[in-house]
């Protein structure tokens, strides 16, 4: 053989060996034991007793059993970890499968210990269902509003040799119908005294299942659901008047119990479980609100209320019409008597029903006219009246429950006393002339006739 032949099949065996003991090139082998390996320098524990194949399985891959049990429990066997060190099987039978979720198999990681191990695994749609020493003393994970699946396993192996990687899936019609996706479903693991939410966990869909796998250390308690919106309807009450063949509310208290926002669509029952309709509501996690529920009635009386857990018992009134005055208005509120004054008004039937009413008109302390009309529901109309004052005073003049005031010629007060002298062409002339002038002109006058007259007098009296 040549030297350069040598050369070739030396590289040759050393690839064959790279091949069949992956990580070898990096690990040390020592004579202090068969088959012995130094992986001070690995990052796993040193695989022990590895296999050297059988007949059915030459290169000694890592194999996987799933044996049924009973109808929750089954075992896998693992064999021959040295080589291919992972290995799965498909759940077996009807195990792990339940109403609304499935445990379809699993697989193992591993990384040393024993060539050879067990796996024994508990699976059930409720944790009451597992065995008291499946369970242990676990209670259900509150933030899982809806749990599918526990799951629970032992291992013949260390836990710290090998990890499991489990495959749920749900009905994707199961999660529509409560308002999730697949992206809501969650795998959580039972340690350090509590549940906890696994992150490395991923999903895809599958036909009509949502798949999700979820890979643990070892063997912890999991479970596997979903959170979702849980609203509960209670206090029913009647806050306003209802009536028959009408739209009106009833008002109720809505809490959110569950861990995710959402809504719930509730049936509004009456008498004889008639379902008046279906209300949807929306409500935050750990929400609670108060709502309205709109309701009709096909008649009056005392109606039974059903919505949820929640009963009441109604008012319903027949409806009527109600008719409102407004937008009274006079065409002038003075006159002289004798003159009339027109009075408008509208009228609106803001009632639950159509009918006839008479509108009047109300003055001198009486109702002196009246009109009769019929109105729709929410129809409106103006009406008008004409009225005749023939004394003088001051009136009220009404139509429904409005009213103005009219004042006829000067309002039925006395009249004022005239106290100013008449004029004459005389007084006209010295009309200008102040008062108190004149009164002194008067004065002097009457002193200067005083004075003549007494001279006049003397002389008389002397030459008698």
């Amino acid at each position: 053989m040549t030297p350069r032949k040598r050369s070739f099949v030396f590289v040759g065996l050393w690839l064959t060996v790279g091949l069949l003991f992956p990580g070898s090139a990096t690990a040390v082998p020592t004579g202090g034991e068969p088959n012995g390996w130094d992986c001070s320098q690995c990052t796993r524990p040193a695989q022990a007793d590895q296999s050297n194949g059988t007949a059915e399985n030459p290169l000694g891959f890592m194999t996987a059993e799933a044996t049924r049990e009973s109808a929750t429990t089954f075992r896998v066997t693992f064999r021959n970890t040295g080589l291919i060190r992972s290995a799965g099987v498909a759940t077996p039978g009807d195990v792990g499968r339940v109403d609304n979720g499935e445990l379809r198999g699993l697989s193992a990681q591993s990384y040393g210990g024993p060539s050879t191990f067990d796996l024994s695994v508990a699976v059930a749609g409720e944790l009451e269902n597992l065995s008291r020493a499946a369970r242990g003393e676990l209670s259900p994970p509150a933030t899982l509003d809806r749990p599918l699946l526990y799951v629970n396993a032992t291992a013949t192996a260390p836990s710290r040799a090998f990890t499991v990687t489990y495959s749920f899936d749900a009905e994707r019609d199961d999660l529509r119908d409560d308002g999730v996706t697949r992206d809501d479903l969650q795998v959580l693991a039972y340690y350090g005294g509590k549940w906890n939410r696994l992150t490395n966990v991923t999903g895809y869909p599958d036909g009509s299942d949502a798949v999700v796998n979820a890979t643990t250390s070892g063997t912890v308690p999991l479970a596997f659901g979903y959170p979702r919106p849980e609203l509960t309807v209670t206090n029913l009450s009647q806050q306003s008047r209802l009536f028959a063949n009408r739209s009106g509310t009833i008002s109720a208290t809505v809490v959110n119990r569950g861990h995710r926002d959402g809504e719930g669509t509730f049936e509004v029952e009456t008498r004889n479980d008639t379902v008046l309709r279906n209300h949807t509501i929306f409500a935050e996690a750990g929400q609670r609100r108060t709502v309205e529920i709109p309701v009709a009635f096909p008649g009056p009386g005392e109606w039974p209320v059903d919505v949820d857990d929640a009963e009441t018992t109604v008012q319903v009134e027949r409806p009527r019409p109600a008719f409102v005055v407004s937008n009274l208005s006079l065409s002038s509120g003075r006159i002289a008597p004798g003159e009339s004054v027109t009075a408008r008004a509208t009228v609106t039937n803001d009632g639950r029903a159509d009918g006839a009413g008479v509108v009047r008109l109300r003055t001198f302390d009486t109702v002196v006219d009246a009109k009769r009309f019929r109105l729709r529901r929410n129809a409106s109309r103006r009406v008008t009246f004409t009225q005749r004052f023939d004394a003088a005073g001051t009136y009220t003049v009404r139509v429904g429950n409005r009213s103005r005031t009219v004042v006829v010629g000067n309002g039925g007060r006395p009249p004022v006393a005239n106290t100013a002298t008449a004029e004459t062409p005389a007084s006209r002339t010295g009309s200008d002339v102040p008062m108190t002038v004149r009164w002194a002109l008067v004065v002097i006058g009457a002193g200067a006739v005083l004075l003549f007259g007494l001279a006049a007098l003397g002389r008389i009296v002397r030459g008698s």
